[in-house]
């Protein structure tokens, strides 16, 4: 079996280059800041854009300008997609974007670095007239969950055939189900079930799934907004488009879960014709389930043919020593969904419950000498609203090790254009140093847009280290030093300069055995076409979602 890689990218992110802000220079070099891919798309055409000035001038008008600004920008995007490729550390892709009231927006996106603007007045023309330029594409639709006919998805127009993707988390919100986090809030309108991921599996429509930001101030990869990570043999412009061909793919909302579901070996986006399973008289479904979060994980879902089967909920331990085991693992009672045959299931639970206590064995360690393997977000912002405050910072640990820096970097909170945010060039954070046992970073603090609504930055720092080991925190001339044994406790915080100022919280250390989780067993098959998927929910509202994988019975 061929090993593949997780790679992180944001495959549609806009900048001035159409309309949008910051130049599309400054928005490759900030997707190199936590990227290993990324396109920043340019808008391009809308044949069915409304035409009453009466109601719509402003809409009308942007739209033109940015449609006319990349058309004038096409050559300079084509170059950037060539000159900024490195392999094995960045490759960019080429895309631009088409509107579309009745078939919903698709981003057309090329294999290579350069390609023509198309255009068309439904994705299957566009599809025709890309395949006789003779150019390697796809066509990806986005923020699907609207209304169809209001720029949502026509499943009845849709093709897997040139659309292997379907972009399902965005600023726009979860388009992934009819009960999924993150409703659509936007003026395009709210989410419809007959336009959700859902709806167009059970219409028997097979699409991998992906999360991008589309943000609109050059800054892709924004956290939060959306993330796409792609099972890739290597980083390089052939063996990513190859797996995105493939489907091989996960959507994330921001944190980098680690989420993959295998089915009889298969990788996700595989359709499995499997005779011997056919033969067999009581046949049964192989699943392996691998989790690495980064944050505690909430539960672990797995979901056939759009039911729920298996469930894996993961306590958050209270405190040191408090809980040594997982101490739930719930098959969820949907008798229908798991047919009558439960013994395989019962007996893959028992072995989870084996499983996972084992892992979880570090939890009965915190108040021991032993060193503990956790993970530490470190998360600053909560300024006034009218500051922007520069951040300079240092993490040094005094015991122990540091195994890895993870940034979770916003942009600004922009999508459709504002004249009252001119945008900037400077590149707004910055990892400085990075050792094993410390790390330095600029950045800046601003207010939150509402106060349900996070404007924060973040870095999460993988550590290995005792209890009663300290951490070091400067911060715009403040020091902290909790301990790990405090922050197993519980998280602290710091205002920076008095009441009402910028903040610093460091959260409640998270240990590995509630991040990473594996599970095996077997589920009893279903005769027809089966098709089984994951998602993932963190405490802190981060969700993963993997592509499906179709066995054929």
């Amino acid at each position: 079996m061929k090993k593949y890689r997780l790679y992180w990218g944001d495959l549609h992110a806009h900048s001035a280059a159409s309309y949008g802000h910051g130049s599309p220079q400054r928005a490759i070099a900030c997707a190199k800041l936590q990227l290993d891919f990324c396109s920043v798309t340019g808008h391009a055409f809308w044949p069915d854009m409304p035409d009453d000035r009466s109601r719509y001038a402003h809409i009308i008008d942007y739209h033109k300008a940015g449609f006319a600004r990349c058309a004038e920008n096409w050559p300079l995007l084509q170059q950037l997609a060539q000159a900024e490729e490195e392999p094995g550390r960045f490759i960019p892709f080429l895309s631009y974007e088409w509107h579309s009231r009745a078939y919903g927006d698709h981003n057309v996106y090329f294999r290579d670095t350069d390609g023509p603007l198309v255009n068309s007045d439904s994705p299957t023309e566009l599809a025709a007239k890309l395949a006789a330029t003779g150019r390697a594409f796809m066509l990806v639709p986005h923020h699907i969950g609207y209304r169809q006919g209001y720029r949502g998805i026509n499943w009845e127009h849709f093709s897997s055939k040139h659309s292997p993707l379907v972009e399902i988390f965005s600023m726009h919100g979860c388009s992934e189900s009819d009960l999924a986090p993150y409703p659509s809030m936007h003026t395009m309108g709210p989410r419809d079930y007959r336009s959700t991921a859902e709806y167009g599996l059970k219409l028997g429509h097979r699409f991998g799934l992906i999360a991008s930001t589309d943000h609109h101030a050059g800054f892709p990869g924004s956290y939060g907004d959306g993330r796409v990570g792609v099972w890739a043999e290597a980083l390089t412009r052939e063996a990513l488009w190859d797996a995105l061909q493939q489907r091989r793919t996960c959507a994330v909302t921001g944190d980098k879960i680690q989420a993959l579901l295998q089915v009889n070996g298969a990788w996700p986006g595989i359709s499995i014709q499997d005779a011997q399973q056919l033969a067999s008289p009581s046949p049964c479904d192989e699943l392996y389930v691998e989790v690495v979060a980064c944050d505690f994980v909430d539960y672990i879902e797995i979901l056939r043919n759009e039911r729920p089967v298996l469930r894996l909920s993961v306590p958050t331990p209270a405190a040191p020593a408090a809980q040594t085991a997982v101490e739930a693992v719930e098959v969820v009672a949907a008798a229908a969904a798991v047919a009558t045959a439960t013994a395989a299931t019962a007996t893959a639970t028992a072995a989870t419950v084996t499983a996972m206590a084992a892992e979880a064995t570090g939890l009965a360690n915190m108040d021991g000498r032993a060193a503990i393997e956790a993970k530490v977000r470190i998360e600053w912002g909560w300024a006034a609203k009218e500051d922007k405050i520069p951040i300079e910072a240092s993490l040094t640990l005094q015991g122990g090790e540091l195994l890895d820096i993870e940034p979770c970097f916003r942009g600004e909170a922009v999508l459709s254009p504002d004249d009252s945010f001119a945008g900037e060039e400077r590149v707004p954070h910055n990892i400085h140093h990075q050792d094993d046992r410390s790390c330095s970073w600029s950045s800046f603090a601003v207010a939150n847009p509402s106060p349900r609504q996070a404007g924060t930055q973040a870095v999460i720092a993988t550590v290995r280290m005792k209890p009663a080991d300290k951490f070091k925190l400067q911060m715009n001339g403040v020091t902290l030093t909790p301990t790990m044994r405090e922050l197993l406790e519980g998280s602290i915080s710091q205002p920076l300069r008095g009441y009402r100022s910028e903040a610093v919280r460091i959260h409640k250390a998270v240990p590995k055995a509630a991040y990473s989780i594996s599970w095996q067993g077997k589920l009893p098959a279903a005769p027809g076409t089966t098709w089984y998927r994951l998602r993932v929910a963190q405490r802190n509202g981060q969700w993963a979602w993997t592509t499906p994988i179709w066995v054929e019975r």
